[in-house]
């Protein structure tokens, strides 16, 4: 199977995926001149609003607002671009685009405000299939006060949304296709997106509820929940938690530190924390599961695992391939489940206890080690497993077990410096 690898967070940079949007963006503009269409004409300048667009100025406590709506031709590549503010875009079913523009800054008189508002560039076009509304602060940046926020609904069916703010929240909902989306650090929503979708976020949180294609998400340093995805899943947090309830196929998360949680998969399921806690549930494929410190726990899996921590417990259940476990301190508890096709495999910790449960009929080789125990430091429900001990040494001493189960078979080497060893009947 096919690893599906993720890349390392940079939150300055576009997405993979966004850069082939931008591309959409250029082609679209390039088409539209090859036939013939001509172009709609620059509809913002400073001051001032699209052509065809109502406005009004109202005042929500000290903060004054320009509202301007107007509507376009439905597009094929939706662009939204905001230099600071949030963006929403719904999909909805309509046949053209509207939108609502807000720019908002903080004044004590209308006139100021007014003054403030001409510093601002709305631009709202359409051409060859291509529609971008873009927001731009002309003379005014470093003024927190101030910002654009496009509220934009879109039919549903349009293939493209690419959206962009330099600091504020972004929600796309409701789309068809496919869906890239960046904000230089506020919180990010995505749901009911039919296409595949890539998020990234300077350090805000990320939230995607219903997915049908592969996304790929990346934020500084906030958390990333995933309701549901039909595709692959990499997910690459600077230091937040991770949770994936389900997704149909691989998932590839990373964090600095914080835990990681997937419920559901239906392939291979990569985990990387640099401290925090794993826990897998069901995988369909193979797992590999690794963190600084923290636990490591996984419910089944239908692929061999490997799972590292620098001093957590681990506990891993309802395995049918070979395992390879290592911790710097806790404890290892390995179930494998009947019918389990091992392969050679290894449980190995410093100074905690190993608990392995097997089933009655799987043929294995076992090959154990206790390097400062004693002949009570190993239990066993297996008459074929030997133990050799020098019970006549003073204190702690090395401790050995072998055999073969059912005549034999692939590997399993067990050991631990000074905790215990079992070697149990699974019950299931």
């Amino acid at each position: 199977m096919n690893s599906f690898a993720i890349r390392k967070t940079n939150p300055t940079k576009w997405t993979r995926a966004a850069w082939p949007l931008a591309f959409l963006l250029c082609a679209g503009l390039a088409a539209s001149a090859d036939t013939g269409l001509a172009a709609s004409p620059d509809t913002g300048f400073p001051g001032g609003d699209p052509a065809g667009s109502e406005s009004r100025t109202y005042q929500e406590g000290n903060t004054w607002v320009q509202q301007i709506t107007g509507s376009l031709p439905a597009p094929h590549l939706l662009k939204v671009d905001s230099d600071a503010g949030s963006v929403q875009v719904r999909g909805a079913a309509q046949s053209n685009l509207t939108y609502v523009v807000k720019k908002r800054v903080k004044a004590a008189s209308e006139e100021e405000a007014r003054k403030l508002f001409s510093n601002f560039r709305v631009q709202a076009s359409s051409q060859g299939g291509v529609a971008l509304l873009r927001g731009q602060c002309e003379s005014c940046y470093g003024r927190m006060q101030a910002r654009v926020d496009f509220d934009v609904t879109t039919p549903r069916a349009t293939a493209t949304v690419n959206a962009r703010t330099g600091g504020g929240s972004v929600s796309v909902t409701g789309i068809a296709g496919t869906v890239a989306v960046e904000t230089g650090g506020g919180s990010i929503r995505l749901d009911d997106i039919t296409g595949p979708a890539t998020a990234s976020s300077g350090g805000g949180t990320i939230e995607l509820g219903t997915m049908g294609g592969d996304v790929e998400v990346e934020t500084g340093g906030g958390a990333i929940r995933i309701n549901s995805a039909g595709g692959r899943v990499a997910a690459t947090s600077g230091g937040g938690s991770i949770e994936v309830v389900s997704a149909r196929r691989a998932v590839s998360a990373e964090t600095g530190g914080g835990s990681i949680r997937v419920l559901k998969c239906g392939a291979e399921v990569k985990a990387e924390s640099g401290g925090g806690s794993l826990d897998i549930g069901d995988a369909g494929g193979a797992v590999t599961a690794n963190t600084g410190g923290g636990s490591i726990r996984v419910l089944s899996a239908k692929g061999k695992v490997q799972a590292g921590s620098g001093g957590g417990s681990i506990h891993l259940t309802g395995l049918s391939h070979g395992v390879n476990v290592e911790t710097g301190a806790g404890g290892i508890i390995v179930e494998f489940a009947n019918g389990a096709s091992l392969t050679d495999s290894a449980l190995e910790t410093s100074s905690g206890d190993v608990t392995v449960y097997l089933p009655a009929n799987l043929g294995v080789t076992v090959r154990g080690a206790i390097e400062a125990g004693s002949k009570n430091s190993l239990r066993s429900d297996f008459g074929e497993l030997r133990v050799v001990s020098d019970s006549g040494q003073w204190g702690p001493h090395p401790v050995l077990v072998e055999g073969k189960l059912n005549g034999g078979g692939p590997l399993l080497k067990i050991r631990t410096t000074t905790g215990k060893i079992e070697v149990l009947r699974a019950t299931k």
